[in-house]
């Protein structure tokens, strides 16, 4: 008779080398199939001013809030999204249902040098966005609509820009509106 013990051996070594191969594809499939984790923008933005919009209607008295893109990646307005908090309410704009960059507006970044221009309108005691703007050199440029949610009307706001895709905050600052006939800002 023949001794079998060497295919037994050999047998065993591609059990344990089919075993190998199978566990790598699965590690590998773990480590390659994670989703791409988004990039979070860096950015230094700048707070530059409030001003006060006055109008021959006291009821239409509202602010603008300035802000300037300074350095780092520019950034997708649609990834964009602006809050303002005023005692636990909020206003804000986001690219959704309701705004839609202009087609007439070419830039659709926020680079270095830009600024962004947030309009507010104070009715009946509330403070409430009303549009959401570029300024390209001394031109301003409306990019669209803000969603539009009452405020109440308080000297102390928060601002703050968040980018939708890392869902993490760029900038946030605390800001004092200017006293009525004055123009300009006080950040804490």
């Amino acid at each position: 008779m023949r001794d079998r013990k060497a295919v037994s051996d050999v047998i065993g070594v591609i059990i344990l080398v089919a075993i190998l191969v199978v566990l790598t594809v699965i590690v590998s499939k773990f480590a390659f199939g994670i989703p791409n984790i988004k990039k979070i923008p860096k950015a230094k933005i700048d707070f530059l001013s409030i001003k006060r919009n006055i109008t021959a209607e006291s009821r239409h008295d509202g602010f603008y809030i300035k802000l300037i893109h300074r350095g780092g990646d520019s950034i997708p307005f649609r990834d964009l999204k602006v809050i303002i908090h005023s005692h636990g309410e909020h206003d804000g704009w986001a690219p959704d249902d309701r705004t839609t960059i202009l087609e007439s507006y070419t830039n659709e970044v926020w680079k270095v040098g830009d600024y962004l221009l947030i309009k507010t309108m104070k009715e009946y005691g509330n403070l409430s966005s009303g549009a959401v703007g570029m300024l390209n050199g001394e031109k301003e440029v409306l990019l669209g609509n803000a969603i539009t949610e009452d405020l109440n009307y308080t000297y102390n706001i928060n601002i703050k820009i968040i980018n939708l895709n890392s869902n993490t905050v760029l900038y946030e600052i605390n800001a004092m509106l200017p006293e009525k006939k004055e123009s300009g800002f006080l950040v804490k």
